[in-house]
């Protein structure tokens, strides 16, 4: 005998994200609690199981009920049709839930720099709503991450896009780093140079990061340069 329960619909409190100060790791940290005044609803209309309980519908309505559910035997649907079980997989990965609870608003900037001389990571992840790759610079300084290292800003970033709704399970990767120096107090202007390796991540791209960040900030006095040397650290 099979048994399948097909829960169709869904709702739960949206939670609420706020950015605040954690006195054990000394930095602020994103947390959500469940909002009362909105919720999220998702609702499925079929899966991998429906023309069995279909198929088992239709044969009790009419007293018929001469097959066992077996997945090796298919599946007749309410009008006799008659599925493998190849076709009944297929179904099941084509069906997914119908969910509108994406907040890309609440990722972090594609572009996080700290003054001074500091580590940086070029991170990127394929969007799961939209399928696009988006990419993330960031440096910080030991205190801002937690720790000295390169794998210090890696795991601050993603603890932060992991806490996004609907970015929870998304696969964050470390494409390199180096080092950002990010003078502001230059009487022409700000000036940004990128540079450097990782030892845990390799050598990040820095063409591309400069690139970001220009993009990014999008201030004529402002100077973006980077050097690709492999003997800078």
């Amino acid at each position: 005998q099979l048994l399948a329960l097909q829960c169709c619909d869904l709702r739960f409190p949206e939670a609420e994200y706020k950015t605040m100060w954690n006195k054990k790791r000394r930095r602020d940290v994103v947390q959500g609690s469940p909002r009362d005044d909105r919720t999220i609803h998702a609702s499925l209309d079929r899966a991998w199981w429906t023309p069995f309980l279909e198929a088992y519908s239709s044969d009790a309505s009419s007293g018929t009920i001469d097959y066992h559910l077996r997945s090796d035997l298919g599946v007749a649907d309410r009008q006799g049709t008659r599925y493998s079980h190849d076709a009944v997989v297929e179904q099941a990965e084509s069906t997914s839930l119908t969910r509108d609870d994406y907040r890309p608003d609440l990722l972090p900037p594609a572009v996080q720099l700290s003054p001074g001389r500091n580590k940086y990571i070029l991170a990127k992840l394929q969007d799961p709503e939209t399928h696009k790759a988006r990419w993330f610079v960031k440096s910080a300084s030991p205190s801002e991450c937690g720790g000295p290292y390169h794998a210090n800003i890696a795991e601050d970033l993603k603890e932060w896009i992991h806490n996004v709704p609907g970015y929870e399970q998304v696969d964050i990767k470390i494409m390199g780093g180096g080092r950002i120096d990010y003078i502001t107090e230059s009487s022409v202007g700000d000036m940004i140079r990128v540079y450097g390796f990782s030892y845990r991540f390799g050598k990040g791209d820095h063409e591309r990061a400069a690139a970001l960040i220009r993009e990014s900030l999008g201030d004529e006095n402002v100077s973006v340069t980077y050097d690709l040397s492999d003997d800078l650290y």
